[in-house]
């Protein structure tokens, strides 16, 4: 799990993302053959073709400019998602915003006035 990608669905939706972003970079996939002590019970990735107790190592390249060019448009299409949001909610909800104003420069007036006071020694 990655640290500081959210917690619980987010996460996970995250990392998944990551994933699929790494994984379109891929370049090429080399597989290195080591005999080991694994049985087919015990390695369930080895594949049919593969010696009895041997184990492989995969090595991949990957595209790192790529990948950093990917995640950073992905950033920036989410920021601008964001910002549609932002002025959509904002024009929706403009006449309660400009009410909310309204009535806090009355309260403000109102206490510079002295009109919230009601001492009367």
């Amino acid at each position: 799990m990655v640290r500081g990608a959210g917690s619980g669905r987010r996460g996970e939706v995250a990392v998944l993302v990551l994933i699929n972003v790494f994984y379109k970079q891929i370049d090429s996939c080399q597989e290195i053959h080591r005999r080991g002590r694994y049985t087919e019970e015990c390695n369930p990735m080895r594949r049919a073709g593969q010696a009895q107790g041997g184990k492989a190592i995969y090595l991949y390249n990957v595209h790192l400019y790529e990948v950093a060019h990917t995640a950073r448009e992905m950033c920036y299409r989410a920021l601008h998602n964001l910002m549609l949001v932002s002025d959509e909610t904002r024009a929706k909800h403009a006449r309660a915003l400009d009410k909310q104003r309204r009535v806090r420069s009355i309260v403000h007036g109102m206490r510079v006035r002295g009109a919230g006071n009601t001492d009367s020694s």
